[in-house]
């Protein structure tokens, strides 16, 4: 990361909107399914009848992005597991009659209103969700900075109904039904036993892992939507000792106020039995998150762990499995 670069961290933190968004501001080189208002998906209408369906992403940046019309407006939606339901961007859904108003909350502070607005249909790459609620906010920060037509931000709450398998490095997302039945795979990572296992706790639609620094369990959020993982400034010292600063970076959050945080490496991250070593985070405090989630968390896996792993998440039986991808080779 060049020197001097500004952070930007655009967390969204109300009892029902919890988005942890960053983004950083640096460069780096039909059958459809359909969801009722009772939120239930038929997996049986993946399209041309299979069990399994993928879910391409473009890149932008260090974010994940996917083709997407809602009520017949086109453009794209950021991929972001830390967020609790579907976020639309103001600029495009204005119009619609509100159904609602909350305060709005970023790690730097009090930040704007959002607004609940009732959506007709949502069609992902394919997959249709009709009848949804959805908040509106003002989502130009991440237009401007990677000069896409953003129409909103979705995460685990559409999909949740579904086994998921995260593939960063290939740009796809596997849904799958959660029967053995349903369970037909093609991707070659899908021939290997997983490297890891873990047990998943989930939250408000926020998937939860367990990781270890320095031989003391921290509790992660998976947070697809950061663009930098993130550990707490409230770990122990004997965790943050392991913490090697590279240098300090300016911490924007969705409003105007900054903040200072540190730009490094944490020596090792571990799951399980295997590590990844001089993983890159930064120090940041997490307690609005942690006020939020109802839960202490100790940090966020963003961009960079998801590119060291394929992984899949089962919401039924509350397990994680890893490949990572090392040892796919």
């Amino acid at each position: 990361m060049p020197a001097g670069k500004l952070i930007n961290i655009a967390p969204f933190l109300s009892p029902w909107f919890l988005s942890v968004l960053l983004l950083i501001l640096y460069d780096y080189q039909s059958e459809t399914v359909t969801r009722d208002s009772e939120k239930h998906v038929n997996v049986s209408n993946f399209p041309g009848n299979k069990n399994t369906f993928n879910l391409p992403f473009k890149s932008a940046g260090r974010l994940f992005i996917t083709d997407a019309v809602i009520d017949g407006v086109a453009g794209n939606l950021v991929f972001d597991s830390g967020t609790t339901e579907i976020v639309l961007n103001r600029t495009y859904f204005r119009n619609y009659a509100r159904t609602e108003t909350t305060g709005q909350k970023g790690i730097t502070g009090n930040v704007n209103d959002v607004e609940k607005i009732n959506i007709g249909e949502i069609n992902i790459s394919g997959l249709r969700f009709r009848r949804i609620e959805a908040s509106l906010s003002d989502l130009s920060h991440i237009e401007n900075r990677r000069g896409v037509k953003i129409l909103g931000i979705f995460g685990f709450e559409l999909l949740k109904d579904f086994e998921i398998t995260i593939d960063a490095v290939n740009n796809q997302m596997e849904l799958s039904g959660t029967t053995s039945e349903e369970r037909v795979r093609k991707m070659e990572w899908n021939k290997k036993v997983p490297d890891v296992v873990l047990k998943t706790e989930i939250r408000k639609n926020i998937v939860f892992l367990q990781g270890e620094v320095a031989g003391l369990p921290l509790k992660f959020c998976l947070d697809t939507g950061a663009e930098i993982s993130v550990i707490s400034s409230r770990c122990p010292k004997q965790v943050l000792n392991t913490f090697s600063v590279d240098r300090k970076v300016t911490l924007k959050g969705a409003g105007t106020a900054t903040n200072e945080v540190l730009y490094g490496k944490l020596k090792e991250l571990r799951f399980g039995k295997h590590s990844v070593n001089s993983f890159e985070t930064i120090v940041a405090g997490l307690d609005g998150l942690g006020e939020a989630y109802g839960m202490k968390i100790d940090g966020m896996l963003g961009y960079n762990f998801l590119k060291e792993a394929v992984i899949r998440i089962n919401f039924a039986e509350g397990r994680t499995s890893l490949w990572f991808n090392k040892n796919l080779q």
